[in-house]
C-alpha cells in the first residue's frame, strides 16, 4: 500500500444509524477511504449488526464487526447497576464512549495500521497554536454531544474526526442521506440507554438482581414522611411517581443509601451553590483526580446535565481528593452520578462525576 493510500484510510465507528452513515458518506465525499467498525456489545447485537451491514453495503464501504461484550458488561453495565443500587443517577455513555467505543476504535485502527478515527458524534476538534487538540462543542447546540465526550484524552482527540460537527440539525442529516438514496435516512433515533431496549430501567435492574427494599421518605430533619419503593427509583428534582401525596408539592432532595432513606423537601430546598466531584479529568492534564495548583480558582462554565445549559462557577480544591465547584448562582437539583462538564466558550476543559452538593 502506498503512503498516499495509507493517508486516505480512516476507521469510523458505525452503528448503522443515520448519524454514522451520514458521517461515513461525508468522509467518502472528502476523498477518504473509510472502513466501518461495528461493536457488538452483547445486547440486541444481531439486530444492530444487520442494520450496520445494510448501511455499509449502501455506502460501498467495508465493515468489521468486533465483539466487546465482555468489556462492556464489566466496564459499563455492572457499574450502572451498582450506581442505581447506591442511590445515584448514572450516565453510562460517559464511561462507554472513552473506555469502550473510542478505545476499541483506537485499538482496531492500530491493528489495521490506520491513524485516523471518526464517529457520528455531534462535536468538533479545535487546535491550539502548537497544534495540540481539544474538544469543542458542535455548531448545533441542540445536537451537541461534547458533554458525553469530555473524558477523551488529548491523545485520542488527536486522531479524531467528527464530520457532523458543523451540521445544523438532525433533519439536515436525514435530508443529506435521502438526497443520496442511502437507505437509513429514516432510521429511528438511538435509545437513551442502548442496553435497555424495552421496559423501564427498574425492570432491567430487577432482572439482574438489583431490587432495593422499601424504606422511608424523610424530610431534611429526619422526620419520617412515608414509605418509598426502593432507593433506585428516585433522583434529585423528581416530583412525580413518589407514590405518596402531601399537602404541598414535595420533591426528591437526595438519598442516603446507608440508611435506605430518600429525602424530600420543597422546591427551594433543591437549590445548591456548591457541587462536589470525583474522578476529575482535565483534557490538558489527564485523569488527575484532584485539582492541580494551576487550575485552583479557575473560572469555568459548567453543565450539570446533558440537557441543561451552562452556568458560571469557580473550580476549587477541597482538603481531600476530588474537586468542588462554587457557582455564581444557585443550581437546581445536582444529581450524584451525573457528570459536571467544564467549558470555556465552546472549548471542553474536562469534568467529573457529581458526588454531592450543598447550599
Amino acid at each position: 500500500m502506498s503512503s498516499k493510500e495509507q493517508d486516505h484510510r480512516i476507521l469510523i465507528g458505525f452503528s448503522g444509524g443515520a448519524d454514522s452513515a451520514a458521517a461515513a458518506s461525508m468522509l467518502l465525499e472528502q476523498g477518504l477511504a473509510p472502513t466501518a467498525l461495528y461493536l457488538r456489545m452483547g445486547t440486541h447485537a444481531d439486530k444492530g449488526l444487520q442494520a450496520a451491514e445494510q448501511a455499509a453495503s449502501s455506502l460501498h464501504i467495508p465493515l468489521i464487526s468486533l465483539d466487546v461484550s465482555g468489556a462492556f458488561e464489566h466496564t459499563v453495565v455492572q457499574p450502572f447497576c451498582r450506581a442505581y443500587a447506591g442511590g445515584e443517577t448514572p450516565n453510562p455513555c460517559i464511561i462507554c464512549n472513552p473506555d469502550i467505543k473510542f478505545d476499541a476504535l483506537c485499538r482496531e485502527a492500530d491493528r489495521l495500521g490506520i491513524e485516523r478515527i471518526a464517529t457520528g458524534h455531534y462535536a468538533r476538534i479545535g487546535r491550539d497554536q502548537d497544534g495540540k487538540p481539544y474538544l469543542r462543542r458542535a455548531a448545533s447546540l441542540e445536537k451537541d454531544q461534547s458533554y458525553m465526550l469530555y473524558r477523551l484524552s488529548a491523545e485520542t482527540l488527536n486522531r479524531c474526526v467528527f464530520p457532523l460537527g458543523e451540521i445544523a440539525s438532525k433533519q439536515e442529516v436525514r435530508s443529506y442521506l435521502q438526497e443520496r438514496k442511502i437507505a437509513v435516512w429514516d432510521a429511528p433515533e438511538s435509545m437513551d440507554i442502548c442496553f435497555i431496549q424495552e421496559g423501564p430501567y427498574t425492570e432491567f435492574l430487577k432482572n439482574r438482581g438489583i431490587d432495593p427494599p422499601e424504606g422511608h421518605f424523610v424530610d431534611a430533619g429526619g422526620r419520617v414522611l412515608g414509605v418509598h419503593q426502593g432507593i433506585h427509583r428516585y433522583t434529585p428534582g423528581q416530583r412525580k411517581g413518589l407514590g405518596v401525596t402531601f399537602g404541598t408539592p414535595m420533591y426528591v432532595i437526595g438519598s442516603d443509601a446507608g440508611s435506605n432513606r430518600v429525602i424530600l423537601g420543597c422546591e427551594e430546598e433543591l437549590y445548591r451553590r456548591i457541587v462536589w466531584l470525583r474522578d476529575l479529568v482535565l483534557t490538558d492534564v489527564g485523569a488527575v483526580g484532584h485539582v492541580p495548583e494551576s487550575w485552583q480558582g479557575a473560572s469555568v462554565e459548567v453543565k450539570l446535565r446533558y440537557s441543561t445549559g451552562a452556568a458560571q462557577a469557580v473550580l476549587l480544591a477541597p482538603d481531600t481528593e476530588g474537586a468542588l465547584l462554587l457557582f455564581d448562582e444557585l443550581q437546581r437539583a445536582p444529581a450524584p452520578g451525573q457528570s459536571a462538564v467544564l467549558y470555556r466558550g465552546d472549548r471542553v476543559l474536562g469534568g467529573g462525576i457529581i458526588v454531592g452538593s450543598s447550599a
